[in-house]
């Protein structure tokens, strides 16, 4: 065995291992060309969550039941398929345009007495 591979072991083992031959060439990370006033600023705690002082006044959108998405999801069929049926219609001429709007003025309303009207009644209890 020689000593001289050995002694450049031996001296490699000594040097700083703390010592990095390529810092002057190296990248920075961002958290290194950060001033101190970046560095306190993400140090920082986050704030909790605050309370919301006009929750009783608006209404939370992720308030979704199932029974609302579905009833949702059934009227845009309804409603798809309703448009879907005028423009067959249209396209196959049984749709006719009627450009004689009805007006409809105070005077065309029935002048029955309108206290006679029933008042209404008690709903019904469901079981």
């Amino acid at each position: 065995m020689s000593k001289g591979p050995q002694h450049f072991i031996d001296e490699a083992a000594k040097a700083n291992d703390e010592e990095d031959p390529f810092s002057e060439t190296r990248r920075k990370n961002i958290a290194e060309r950060q001033s101190q006033y970046q560095l306190r600023a993400r140090k920082r705690p986050i704030s909790p969550e605050r309370a919301d002082m006009f929750v009783d006044q608006t209404p939370d959108l992720r308030d979704r039941t199932y029974a609302k998405i579905m009833q949702e999801q059934l009227l845009t069929a309804e409603k798809e398929k309703i448009e879907k049926e005028l423009v067959d219609k249209h396209q196959s001429g049984e749709l006719k345009i009627n450009r004689q709007a009805k007006s409809f003025a105070p005077e065309d309303t029935p002048t029955e007495n309108i206290e006679n009207t029933p008042s209404q009644a008690p709903r019904k209890k469901r079981i």
